[in-house]
């Protein structure tokens, strides 16, 4: 794959390999990828329309640490547990009900174009696929970190 990809993907490639896959050496050792292949292939859920990341999650975190107090007692974050399982509760309802999150438009034309790219995908045009796919992702807030070593 390295030798039929553009240029301009070479750097993503390496971040990848590096970061997922894993660094084989000639030597024989080899250093396995930070994240199992499981845990970061999300083209089925892509496929199914369901979310690519944790950001949802991180974003609820971020909101019940924001309200909870540095004087919290066991009685304020039962109450606050409470609420948050209330809140949860009517957004599984609105789930089932066929209505979805609210999100921005430039997220959602994004997630309609990784669609569309991941059902006309052909195995065979892999290279093509990943030249793509690139396309909808902005380098520079890529953070690529890889050693001279890496390059050999």
């Amino acid at each position: 794959m390295k030798k039929n990809c553009v240029s301009s993907f070479e750097p993503v490639l390496s971040y990848f390999y590096n970061t997922y896959i894993g660094d084989l050496k000639p030597n024989g050792k080899s250093r396995k990828g930070r994240y199992t292949i499981e845990s970061w292939n999300v083209h089925e859920r892509v496929l199914s329309k369901r979310p690519r990341t944790k950001n949802n999650v991180e974003n609820w975190h971020e909101k019940v640490n924001n309200k909870a107090s540095k004087n919290l007692t066991l009685y304020k974050l039962v109450e606050l547990l409470r609420g948050e399982q209330s809140k949860v509760e009517i957004e599984l309802v609105k789930l089932n009900m066929g209505e979805s999150n609210k999100r921005k438009k430039k997220q959602e034309k994004k997630d309609e174009r990784l669609f569309l790219l991941c059902s006309n995908s052909k195995k065979e045009d892999i290279s093509e696929f990943l030249n793509n796919i690139s396309l909808n992702f902005e380098l520079d807030k890529v953070q690529i970190k890889y050693t001279e070593e890496d390059n050999n």
